[in-house]
């Protein structure tokens, strides 16, 4: 599958973010202070469910595509089926 450029800007974004994220999660958990534990706490929930989320969007995408692949197939037949003459039925 070909992926355009715009896809990979977008690929290279999230791997970026998510790499920004998980370093401060680090960064507060070994240098925060007392008072920092909500942060800590915040950050850890996003690290969980930011990747997630983008997980199950792509997973909805990529279902999506192979729906509207298989309609585009079956329609054409269909076409295929109703072209045709009745010596070639």
């Amino acid at each position: 599958m070909k992926r355009s450029r715009l896809q990979r800007a977008a690929a290279l974004a999230a791997v970026i973010l998510l790499l920004l994220m998980f370093a401060a999660t680090l960064a507060v958990g070994l240098f925060g202070g007392p008072g920092s534990t909500d942060l800590l706490k915040a950050l850890i929930f996003s690290d969980f469910v930011i990747p997630t989320a983008m997980y199950g969007y792509m997973l909805i995408l990529r279902h999506r595509r192979e729906k509207e692949k298989e309609e585009k197939e079956e329609n054409k037949d269909k076409e295929k089926e109703e072209n045709q003459t009745p010596r070639e039925k």
